[in-house]
């Protein structure tokens, strides 16, 4: 059985008061691990990284993503309330602002970091981040 094929699963898995304690280490570990990634890479290379592409937390980008993963025959798991949108099948794109960036990589200082939007959907955006001088 697959973990969110449980429906009690799929309604308390964004739970904070039902996760028992060792999940929730769980999930802190891979962020942890992934900061320490970008951190590595940030201290070793010369050049800017560039991101892919981060959606923008507001309720605009919130339903596009809803809408989309409904196209696409996916059960949304998660509200409103929620900075990132699951589905049962297991995607789970987290949305930021430019302020949760800026407190996700506190090691880089706000001047080296800039915001760009590509086109005109604007519900991504692409992160730069500099090297200090």
């Amino acid at each position: 059985m697959e973990m969110y094929d449980n429906e009690n699963t799929v309604q308390k898995s964004f739970d904070i008061d039902f996760l028992p304690e060792e999940l929730l280490q769980a999930q802190w570990a891979e962020f942890i691990e992934l900061k320490k990634i970008i951190t590595e890479v940030y201290n070793r290379n010369r050049r800017p990284i560039v991101s892919g592409a981060c959606y923008i937390d507001n309720e605009r980008t919130r339903l596009k993503q809803e809408g989309f993963y409904s196209k696409m025959r996916m059960t949304i798991i998660t509200d409103k309330a929620d900075s990132f949108t699951a589905t049962k099948e297991r995607f789970w794109p987290q949305r930021f602002t430019q302020e949760k960036l800026y407190d996700y990589l506190p090691f880089v200082s706000k001047e080296n970091m800039s915001f760009m939007l590509p086109g005109s959907y604007r519900f991504a955006m692409q992160v730069r981040i500099k090297k200090k001088d």
